[in-house]
């Protein structure tokens, strides 16, 4: 209640307020300020309603009112310098609307009316305060209204009012309308200090246009005015099409019309045209699409500053004339035609000359642009004439803005237009899939124009080109399918499955999973992205393929364009688009027109050479100036010519040749390096006749190499070495070879070409530092070595070899390995080497260690490099020493050391048939001793002598110093090396074969009485298995010892004799090695046969047997009389075996034969097959002995003194451990996956389901390996089954260091009823390295057969001049290998070794890729296992429980002490410690007890 009553007494206060403002208002007696104020109070307060009842009731007073206000006013204003303030005028202005607004009637009558005007009249002169001007205008515009009619006098007050004088002094020569002015300035009411300008009038005019536009009675009730104030803008226009002017002398002329003016006209007409309510009747008459088309004419040329409005205007026209919304009122459709040429027609003038000043001119031609692809979206619903007119206008835009002769110089803003504008060109005429030759004549020049000095339009029309290309590309370029059958096929990003926006993401995901090499590159589809406008195109091919060839031959006068850099990015554009061609015939199916069906080949392709060839040879007529723009085309022309496949004349291959030596012979760098980078494979495709560029290519690829200053980019530089690569056999394959090289110059021959060849190489190597080029310049040299063994009788090898070994000691780590895995690689062609050269090469590796010209963390590969080379049949005894002196070296940077003088004399004993000749150093004895480290030596007697060494870097004679895991390495790199010389020195192959390593027997062999094995552990070193073998007929009683050590295994056969056998050697010393000798052993020499007369001694001491066995070994034979004093005494042996010599002569006659005729046509690939090395016969007695001792440990460098013999607990987990370790390879092993692909095979079922290869194929296989048996072979196998499911045999090759078997595909059984060869896959898909060999006329894709193991590829591709191209590819990730380095041509005779050579490599740098923590050399790994059997099953027993259980045969457990030890005369014969035991005593002991096992 409190708040009701509140609200009331508000109201019953505000409604007293109102009447009393009402009061004084209307009383007369009031002063005129007063009364003015409160009517303005009044009408704040009062609402309509009630102002309006308030006039009616009071209309006399109210004007009574205002001609007092007036009269009042202008008395005020005669007096000097006193005015009325400016509100009340604005209070007297206000009543006068009200009273328009609430009695018009009123207001009509003739003294109202006068009293209205009055006061309108005298606030209008042009001398009154804009503001008070500004609401008496309105006044004005109301009054009119009121009275229902626009006459001419209004009109002329409006007009008047706008005063558009303000422009007369700028428009002298216009005529214009006077203004509203006072006659004196009494009339003034409120005058203002400054004159009325053009703000006022453009305020006045948008206060008109505000006006009128209130609604469409308003608009309708304006609109003769309307026109006739519109015709003093545009007077001409008006006249012409009959609008009336109220003053046909007055207005602006035509094209002079203020901007300002016109941009409040432009927008305003804008509104009119997209609100029906206005434009109905404003398009009622056609006369007006005539002004609406005029006043558009002007606004195009309006200032910059209005570029918002005349990009609106544009927009809103075009819109309105090309897609009405309902069909035009009052046109005809021609006239609408007309209308929308004109439109388009005028925008020209936005693009020309005048325009390109600032970025607001941008900013319009932006909007016109984009008006240009609205057009172009809907171009089908266009009429053909206005088609027609469309794409003339935007190529006069273009011509306009750019083809200006000499360029006009040009903002940032006006490039930035140039591209767009002329993409807008070519997506209009290729949308409108426009096949009209004169038309495109038109275009071309337009085009041509364009391109002429700007390289905007350049680029653009390279996209548009691209966009087609690869619509051609879908169409005509079919992919080739390479998913596995009965799977979804990838999508591609090829042919077939053109690039779009997801292609670089595409394109990256494939290539984390691609393998790369020289050929390798970024597919150019990511180049070109499709175009979106073009994308909704659907056109036939041919008339895309019509409009391509019309957009390219606007390159027609490439060769006029002036500008270096013009004509640079030109010809690029002709090279991309080739590319992209040049990929798509690549990734393609192959065009076979005798195949095309009507499903098949029917869309014809590209003729590449008959449209490039024009513009690429061209080129060569080039100046100096265009040396860029000279090199990209003759870039072009090599990747067009040097591909594998197409078949080329001999007419277009001599005008390629003769441009490519016109162009190498000018020696411009740019062009030089684009030759040689993309014909750097010209001599690996056995191009007819391309020997004769030869002597152009070789000497610019080497000053390329040489040039450091010029820029190259690394990947450019691996491909000149692979161009000089390719012609290593070159000479050997064509000896008759001369080439002219200039007028002035001696013919080029076969060895001269040899000598270029390796010298280019050698130099190249010794000035570049950059890695990759060193690493592939020494294996290309390699290869020269291999090719110079076969061919060259190892001529010209030195100076490579030494250059290899100095490489050894490179301050590079990676360099000096890869030297060192070169040299491995010449371990194939040592037999072919001058045994000088064998004997240099493991005398520099032995001073490397020696010398310590190496890091420590390197002598490793020096000793694995030793590895390969130790077995060599000329190693002798010089160099042995030195070989036991870099092991020795080694083992005291681990802070160990050997000082085993038994080891040399045993192995050189066993092999040196001469004595050494005494020296100086040999006096002095072996390496000089390093201070400060104190370890143990071996010394003749037993006691151990404490020695000082130096401390190894880094320790500093600190004993806790940590020792890193490098030099754990290198100690055991010399042991493997040690190890290897001990076992295999000239006894290996071993009779039994190459694929035999070590012995395959166990203990339960030959009825071995296995559960009474008993097996020990010798120095924690060798673990050793005692097996008595029971009596047979023909056979003693045995008993076999088999010696497990981290080489292999091992087995003997001891029995107990007094007598000497017939062979020569003490019994119960060597009976049999498991290796059994051939039936019928080659004779030995005289001096190494026994003498009759040395008769044996009638016994051994049983307290030293061993020694005095090696005594009687000693006296026994002259020939270690004359080498040495004592087999505990080594003396140092220099000569070596003279290696067998052929007959040279007749070597190089048969060869150069045999070399003439397969360069004529393919002949067989005879000599292939490599011989299995024959079985090595023991030259002396202690060739065994030497053998016998090293592997039970008694010469072991780490066994303690004295020998250490402990028991093994046995036990089915010690048997499981003895199963791996068995397993456990002593050689390296690799499985290679060996696939031939036939013509015409480009899918991996097609390629897997090969049960037969070719002759050529077959030739080679058999010379990467031996054939051999599945189901008997005893080597490696790789997975293969014995059950002989995965085939009947397969290839194999070993050698003292490595096993490598292949899966060779055309082997193994073909299911018929499994497309995709599962079985095949399995094997050849776990395969890191596949060996491809290719009689496809395309080249192999590595991705042809894929896994997440397949890392690497060898290519091979017989050539038709005999010879044989060889690519590599290899995962991104990996590091070059060799010997075969990409693009390789090699003969045959090589072919297949250094095939070999290279998979094998690759297949181990992708193991120690793989696992670089794990991987390691196959010693180490049994090494380990050894250990870890040694230490988890060593028996806890005392040496006395040992002793007895080997003098009883029984087991004794730890902490037994048996007081009832067995009568000594029960002990077994055999077994007994009795010098002179019977050797027919074979008898057992008791059997175990259960658990001793």
């Amino acid at each position: 209640m409190a708040d009701s009553k509140a609200d009331q007494k508000s109201k019953e206060k505000e409604l007293a307020r109102i009447t009393k403002k009402k009061t004084k208002f209307l009383d007369s007696a009031a002063n005129i300020p007063a009364r003015l104020k409160a009517i303005t109070s009044y009408f704040d307060l009062e609402t309509d309603e009630n102002c309006a009842v308030m006039f009616n009731d009071n209309k006399s007073a109210i004007f009574l009112a205002i001609s007092d206000a007036v009269a009042f006013i202008e008395t005020t204003n005669l007096k000097k310098g006193k005015h009325v303030a400016e509100k009340d005028i604005k209070s007297l202005l206000l009543l006068v609307k009200k009273a328009i607004i609430h009695i018009p009637k009123e207001v009509r009558e003739p003294r109202s009316c006068h009293t209205v005007a009055s006061v309108i009249d005298k606030t209008l002169f042009v001398e009154t305060s804009p503001p008070i001007r500004v609401l008496a205008f309105e006044l004005l515009l109301m009054l009119t209204e009121v009275f229902s009619s626009v006459e001419d006098i209004y009109v002329k007050k409006i007009i008047s009012s706008l005063n558009l004088q303000s422009y007369q002094a700028e428009y002298k020569d216009t005529v214009l309308p006077p203004a509203h002015a006072a006659p004196d300035k009494q009339h003034v009411l409120f005058p203002t200090s400054t004159p009325s300008g053009k703000k006022e009038t453009q305020d006045f005019l948008e206060a008109y246009f505000t006006f009128i536009e209130r609604s469409q009675t308003s608009f309708s009730f304006w609109f003769t005015a309307t026109r006739q104030l519109i015709a003093l803008f545009y007077p001409e226009i008006c006249a012409a099409i009959s609008i009336p002017n109220i003053n046909p002398e007055q207005g602006f002329k035509k094209g002079t019309c203020p901007p300002e003016i016109q941009s409040i006209n432009i927008c305003h007409v804008s509104k009119w045209l997209t609100q029906e309510q206005f434009s109905l009747l404003l398009l009622a008459d056609a006369k007006h699409y005539q002004l609406i088309i005029e006043i558009y004419k002007t606004s195009l040329r309006m200032p910059i500053a209005f570029a918002r409005i005349i990009t609106q205007f544009i927009s809103t026209l075009t819109m309105f004339i090309f897609f009405p919304q309902k069909p035009l009122p009052s046109l005809l459709p021609g006239d609408v035609l007309n209308y929308q040429r004109i439109i388009l027609e005028e925008l020209i003038f936005l693009f020309g000359a005048g325009m390109n000043k600032s970025t607001q001119d941008h900013v319009i031609q932006d909007n016109v642009i984009k008006m240009f692809f609205t057009l172009i979206d809907c171009y089908s619903n266009l009429d053909p004439v206005t088609r027609k007119v469309l794409l003339y206008a935007i190529a006069k835009c273009c011509t306009s803005l750019m083809a200006s002769n000499p360029p006009l110089p040009t903002s940032a803003a006006v490039d930035s237009i140039k591209g767009p504008l002329v993409d807008t060109l070519l997506t209009a005429w290729l949308s409108s899939k426009c096949t009209d030759a004169a038309m495109w004549q038109d275009l071309q020049k337009c085009i041509e124009g364009c391109m002429q000095n700007h390289a905007e339009a350049v680029h653009q029309v390279k996209l548009k080109l691209g966009h087609l290309t690869l619509m051609i590309m879908e169409q005509c370029y079919p992919p080739v399918v390479k998913h596995k059958a009965g799977e979804k096929p990838v999508k591609q990003d090829t042919p077939g499955g053109a690039p779009n926006g997801d292609v670089a993401q595409e394109i990256k995901q494939k290539k984390a999973k691609i393998v790369e090499s020289l050929d390798t590159k970024e597919p150019p589809t990511i180049k070109f992205n499709k175009d979106p406008h073009l994308e909704k195109m659907s056109a036939t091919i041919e008339v895309i393929s019509w409009m391509w060839h019309a957009l390219l031959f606007s390159f027609r006068n490439i060769s006029t364009f002036k500008t270096p850099k013009i004509y640079e990015i030109s010809m690029n554009t002709l090279v991309d688009i080739m590319d992209l061609l040049l990929f798509a015939e690549e990734m393609g199916e192959l065009e076979r027109p005798q195949q095309a069906t009507v499903t098949q080949q029917t869309k014809p392709r590209i003729l590449l050479f008959n449209i490039f060839c024009p513009y690429l040879f061209e080129a060569v007529k080039n100046d100096e100036s265009r040396a860029t723009g000279t090199a990209i085309a003759l870039g072009g022309l090599c990747k067009l010519f040097c591909r594998p496949y197409p078949k080329l004349t001999l007419t277009l291959l001599s005008y390629f040749y003769s441009a490519i030596r016109k162009a190498l012979l000018i020696n411009e760098k740019a062009v030089v390096v684009a030759i040689l980078t993309h014909s750097y494979n010209i001599f690996s495709l056995a191009l007819p006749g391309s020997s004769i560029l030869i002597p152009y290519y070789l000497p610019r690829a080497k000053e390329m190499l040489l040039n450091q200053t010029y820029p190259i980019t690394t990947k450019a530089r691996q491909r000149f070495i692979s161009m000089i690569s390719s012609l290593i056999c070159y000479p050997s394959h064509f000896p008759n070879m001369s080439l002219i090289s200039g007028p002035t110059e001696p013919p080029l021959t076969a060895v001269a070409l040899r000598d270029l060849v390796q010298s280019a190489l050698l130099t190249v190597l010794s000035n570049t530092r950059v890695a990759d080029l060193r690493i592939m310049c020494m294996w290309s040299i390699t290869v020269c070595i291999v090719e110079n063994c076969y061919h060259f009788r190892a001529e010209n090898t030195e100076e490579p070899v030494n250059t290899l070994l100095s490489l050894v000691s490179n301050e590079d780590q990676m360099i000096s390995r890869v030297a060192m895995s070169c040299l491995s690689t010449l371990v194939s062609v040592s037999n072919k080497l001058p045994p000088e050269t064998v004997m240099k090469i493991a005398d520099s590796l032995c001073s490397v260690v020696l010398q310590a010209k190496v890091q420590e963390s390197c002598m490793t590969y020096v000793f694995f490099c030793l590895y390969d080379w130790v077995i060599n049949d000329v190693i002798n005894s010089p160099i042995l020493e030195k070989i036991f002196q870099a092991i020795e070296f080694a083992q005291s940077l681990s802070g160990e050391k050997i000082e085993s003088p038994e080891v040399h004399s045993l192995v050189t004993a066993a092999s040196m048939p001469a004595p050494a000749p005494e020296t100086e150093k040999n006096k002095k004895g072996l390496l000089t001793r390093p201070k400060k480290l104190v370890h143990f030596v071996r010394s003749k007697g037993s006691e151990l002598a404490p020695t000082e060494v130096a401390p190894a870097a880094g320790t500093e004679g600190d004993s806790n110093s940590p020792v890193d895991s490098h030099k754990v390495t290198l100690k055991e790199a010399a042991e493997c090396v040690l190890n290897h010389i001990m076992h295999f020195f000239h006894n290996f192959p071993s009779p039994e074969g190459v694929d035999l390593w070590s012995s395959q027997v166990i203990e339960r062999d030959d009825n071995g009485d296995e559960e009474h094995a008993t097996f020990w552990v010798f120095n924690n070193t060798v673990i050793i298995s005692v097996i008595p073998l029971p009596k047979l007929p023909g056979r003693a009683a045995t008993v076999r010892v088999i010696v497990r050590d981290t080489v292999g295994k091992w087995a003997w056969d001891f029995n107990n004799v007094n007598t000497f056998s017939e062979t020569g050697l003490p019994d119960g010393v060597i009976q049999a090695i498991d290796f059994n000798p051939p039936d019928e052993p080659p004779p030995k020499d005289k001096e190494d046969s026994v003498k009759a007369s040395d008769a044996p001694p009638a016994a051994l001491s049983a307290t030293n047997k061993l020694s005095e066995a090696l005594s009687w070994l000693q006296n026994q034979h002259s020939e270690l009389l004359q080498w040495v004093p004592s087999l505990t005494d080594p003396a140092m042996i220099l000569s070596p075996l003279a290696p067998t010599m052929v007959d040279l002569e007749q070597y190089l006659q048969s060869l150069q034969a045999a070399e003439t005729a397969v360069s004529q046509s393919q002949a067989p690939m005879k000599g292939l097959i490599p011989q299995a090395p024959k079985a090595v016969q023991p030259y002396s007695a202690v060739h065994y002995t030497r053998m016998l001792l090293q592997q039970l440990g008694f010469i072991s460098p780490l066994s303690p003194i004295p020998p250490l013999l402990e028991r093994i607990s046995t036990s089915e987990k010690f048997k499981r451990n003895i199963a791996v370790l068995d397993k456990t390879p002593g050689r390296e092993v690799y499985k290679l996956g060996l696939l031939h692909v036939k013509e015409g095979q480009e899918q991996q079922n097609d390629i897997l389901a090969n049960s037969s290869g070719s002759p050529l194929y077959t030739a080679f296989a058999t010379g990467l390996a031996w054939r051999v048996d599945v189901a008997t072979h005893r080597g490696y196998l790789g997975g293969l089954d014995r059950q002989l499911t995965t085939g009947d045999t397969t290839l194999y090759w070993a050698n003292s260091t490595s096993e490598v078997i292949f899966h060779e595909i055309v082997k193994m059984p073909t299911v018929a009823s499994d497309p995709q060869q599962i079985q095949k896959k399995r094997h050849v898909g776990n395969d890191f390295v596949h060996v491809v060999w290719s009689e496809h006329v395309r080249d192999y894709d590595p991705l042809t057969i894929t896994s997440q193991f397949n890392e690497a590829h060898v290519i091979i591709y017989p050539m038709s001049n005999g010879l044989f191209r060889v690519n590599t590819f290899r995962k991104h990730s990996l590091p070059l290998y060799g010997p075969i380095q990409h693009g390789m041509t090699l003969n045959k005779e090589i072919l297949s070794l250094l095939v070999r050579e290279t998979a094998v490599n690759a297949n181990r740098v992708i193991a120690a890729a793989r696992n670089p923590e794990t991987y390691t050399k196959p010693y180490l790994n049994r090494r380990r296992i050894l250990n870890e059997t040694c230490d988890r099953y060593k028996a806890d027993t005392s040496y006395l429980a040992n002793l007895t259980s080997v003098v009883t045969g029984l087991n004794c457990q730890q902490g037994q002490t048996s007081t009832n030890l067995p009568d000594p005369r029960s002990i077994p014969r055999a077994m007994s410690p009795s010098p002179s035991p019977s050797p027919q005593s074979t008898a057992s002991g008791p059997t175990p007890t259960p658990g001793d096992e």
